[in-house]
């Protein structure tokens, strides 16, 4: 009866889902300009700062409730990357209601994953390049 009590919690933990909260992205967040590549062998690199970064306005993700994606106040479509739309499901941030380009050679958008969001802070990872960002309130 022990064994079988054993096997039973052994089961229950690990089933027990690592899926973020659809909820927990609902805000607003700034990029902090550190970035981590992902090498060849698959490793991460250590977090540096993306010097691009230093040089442009401040960036300014919003998730909203009613599942509409902004990028500094502004409707958050472009070309390749992300829509005006987005819902979450398996950690993963996929948008819908991209902007038009004809001119603009694309391949398929990308989900973009959501590694953690823990203390305020989210980490999101799009085509290998994880990015950090901080809940402004």
């Amino acid at each position: 009866m022990k064994l079988q009590t054993l096997f039973i919690s052994i089961l229950l933990i690990a089933c027990q889902s690592n899926d973020i909260n659809p909820s927990d992205i609902i805000g607003k967040w700034g990029f902090t300009g550190l970035i981590q590549y992902q090498n060849s062998d698959g490793n991460w690199t250590a977090w540096r700062v993306n010097q691009t970064f230093l040089k442009e306005p401040p960036l300014i993700y919003q998730f909203t409730n009613d599942g509409i994606f902004l990028k500094n106040g502004y409707a958050g479509a472009d070309c390749c990357n992300s829509g005006n739309k987005y819902r979450v499901a398996n950690n993963e941030i996929i948008f819908s209601d991209f902007l038009a380009c004809p001119t603009v050679k694309c391949g398929k958008p990308q989900n973009w994953i959501i590694i953690e969001i823990k203390n305020d802070t989210l980490i999101l990872e799009k085509y290998s390049v994880r990015s950090k960002y901080v809940q402004i309130k």
